[in-house]
Parts: structure tokens; sequence; C-alpha cells
């Protein structure tokens, strides 16, 4: 995971001094310990909101822009009908 990460922060074709680690993986001791390794010069910083921090963005983004009033849940499973295919449920 460490060589992926790597190979896309040197796709920016920049000296990167400070990279902020985000995602459930920025938990990772191992992969921030491999990061470090690979990339010495570079400051990886790991902020308490880093685990969360896609969720909170994607709220920021429909708290500004809504695309539905209430939440767009699935019908619930019933025991009175067969289940079928999504594709086949009525709307």
């Amino acid at each position: 995971m460490a060589d992926k990460v790597v190979s896309l922060l040197e796709k920016a074709q920049r000296v990167l001094r400070r990279v902020l680690v985000i995602g459930g993986l920025s938990r990772n001791a191992a992969l921030r310990a491999a990061l470090r390794g690979k990339l010495p010069a570079t400051e990886f910083l790991v902020l308490p909101e880093s685990p969360c921090f896609e969720a909170w963005g994607c709220a920021l983004l429909v708290r500004d822009d809504p695309r539905y009033r209430s939440p767009n849940f699935s019908h619930p499973p019933s025991l009175q009908r067969k289940p079928t295919r999504l594709a086949e449920r009525p709307d």
C-alpha cells in the first residue's frame, strides 16, 4: 500500500515537504512508518480528523447542496414477498 501511495505522490512531479494522510489507513502505524521510510524528507501529518476526513467532506457537500429531502433508503426486507433482484423491484 505504501508503494502505491508513493507512486501516486510521485506523479505530482514536485518536492513534497508535507503530506496530510487521511482515511482509515491514517490509523495504521505500519503504513505511516513505511511511508516515512520511503520518503524520509517528507513530513506525513495525521490529524485527529484524518480517519473520518472523507465522510466529513461528504457531509459538508450534502449540507451545502442537498440532493434529497430525506435519506434514499432501499425498501426494508419483508417476509411477505419473495426477494427479487434489485433490477426487478418496483419503484
